[in-house]
């Protein structure tokens, strides 16, 4: 058990099971940790580079802060605060306690087991077969979850856009003010949704049945078609920064537009300017956390360490 580990190189994993006990593990940008592996961290994690092994499993400490990319064919984060700033790229994503995602999550499989999992603004979860929502979840305006199939057992406020092929509401209260759900095929409800939500399912077909309640507030693809999403993730091709997670100066090489604003996760902003080519931003005063660069139409996030 050591105190900090800090990686600056790539480091290979040798052997089928690895457990490693440290009260820090750092992981800094350009760095790596690889391998064919079973990979069993006991402590905390700072990822700021990159780890791709077959499974990774993260227990007995507080935090879990990912600001760069996760890899592999099992993610099981388990410390009770649990953050993703970067982007998670694994067969499937087992959480079991407290999550939140500011980033970008694409697996195969999710399945939240914890207390809660939200989804704050300006993020996306894509799961393209199964996903089980067994926390407490929240999606929040501007973000966006994409499933195959979604079971939800579990209460739920939607705010933001969910789409899924087929979403079965089991148990708890789906509810929202600004949300919608967009389903391709199969709608089944034998539990509670309330608010203002809107519900838009695409077919009417034998497997679209409700055995629960829906309330009167409920709409109906009042919101237009589910082809006409917004976007939760902009296209950095023409808004560029670097680097990402930024400390003191954030560079951009290429704005959409002759000003920009940065805003905070409230929507305040907290920094506006003119635009320039191969612009150097001062962020240092910055609090630590998670902020967008705006310019013109198009939109990127950071994170302010």
């Amino acid at each position: 058990m050591e105190d900090s580990v800090i990686i600056n190189h790539d480091v290979t994993v040798i052997g089928n099971y690895v457990d490693f006990g440290a009260n820090w593990l750092i992981v800094n940008s350009n760095a790596s940790i690889i391998g064919d592996s079973i990979f069993s961290l006991h402590g905390n994690l700072k990822l700021y580079g990159s780890m791709d092994l077959k499974i990774i499993a993260i227990g007995d400490g507080d935090s879990t802060l990912v600001f760069g990319e996760v890899y592999g064919r099992k993610y099981v984060p388990g410390n009770p605060i649990n953050h993703n700033y970067g982007a998670i790229y694994s067969d499937s994503l087992i959480l079991g306690d407290t999550f939140n995602n500011y980033g970008t999550i694409e697996v195969a499989m999710f399945v939240a087991g914890g207390a809660t999992y939200v989804n704050h603004m300006g993020s996306s979860l894509s799961v393209s077969l199964d996903a089980t929502l067994g926390a407490v979840t929240t999606n929040e305006w501007g973000a966006i979850m994409d499933f195959g199939t979604l079971v939800t057992s579990e209460n739920m406020t939607n705010n933001g856009d969910v789409i899924c092929d087929n979403w079965t509401h089991g148990q708890g209260i789906v509810g929202g003010t600004t949300g919608r759900f967009c389903i391709n095929n199969c709608f089944s409800n034998v539990s509670t949704i309330v608010g203002t939500v809107d519900i838009c399912d695409a077919t009417s077909t034998f497997c679209d049945f409700n055995m629960g309640t829906i309330a009167v507030t409920v709409t109906y693809c009042a919101m237009g078609a589910c082809s006409n999403l917004a976007v939760a993730d902009n296209s950095e091709e023409s808004l560029s920064i670097y680097p990402n997670p930024v400390s003191d100066e954030l560079g951009v090489t290429m704005f959409s537009d002759d000003s920009f604003q940065i805003t905070n996760l409230k929507g305040e902003v907290v920094l506006k300017g003119k635009s320039e080519s191969n612009q150097m931003i001062n962020v240092a005063f910055l609090s630590p956390g998670m902020y967008f660069l705006s310019s013109g139409m198009m939109t990127v996030k950071f994170v302010k360490l």
